[in-house]
């Protein structure tokens, strides 16, 4: 992919992108090897160059160690529409 990409850069003339295209081609890998060694990073760092931040919230949310337990009341069915609206 690299190498047809740098030969179409030069049979349409224009071999100045290809300094363009090789950093784009280190900035992706550098994601890449980030993304493969996220556990080394600092969760500062994980917050800055994640695309989504609240996928890492609700990760710790689940990666806890708190149990949560939900009761059902007696008359469940009953107040399930009025509770619902909450959320």
């Amino acid at each position: 992919m690299v190498k047809s990409t740098i030969a179409y850069l030069f049979a349409i003339r224009k071999p100045w992108l290809i300094f363009h295209f090789g950093m784009q081609c280190v900035g992706k890998y550098a994601g890449f090897w980030m993304g493969r060694h996220y556990e080394k990073l600092s969760r500062k760092q994980i917050l800055k160059y994640t695309m989504n931040p609240g996928y890492w919230d609700m990760r710790e949310m689940f990666m806890s160690k708190t149990l949560y337990i939900v009761i059902p009341c007696y008359n469940e069915q009953e107040v399930l529409p009025e509770t619902s609206k909450d959320y």
